[in-house]
């Protein structure tokens, strides 16, 4: 199995390049520093998540707390998101 590439440029948009660097001027750095964490974010997902849902074979994190825990384990939390 190869290595899979990520494209960087999914995370840009002109929201990116000009909207949160005016706000992190005009008032605070916190929606800034959110947009520089996404590619730790990025790099910790594809390097332990997307390995283990593929092998496992499942697609969601309510489908392995199904199968680990049971029925309840993935109705409580996913009703709670709804």
């Amino acid at each position: 199995m190869g290595r899979r590439a990520v494209d960087p440029r999914a995370f840009v948009s002109s929201i990116s390049l000009i909207a949160l660097p005016g706000k992190a001027f005009g008032n605070d750095w916190n929606a800034y520093c959110f947009t520089l964490s996404l590619p730790i974010a990025l790099v910790i997902a594809v390097r332990y998540f997307a390995p283990f849902y593929r092998r496992t074979g499942e697609v969601s994190a309510y489908q392995h707390l199904e199968r680990r825990f049971g029925p309840w384990a993935r109705t409580t939390p996913s009703s709670a998101t709804c």
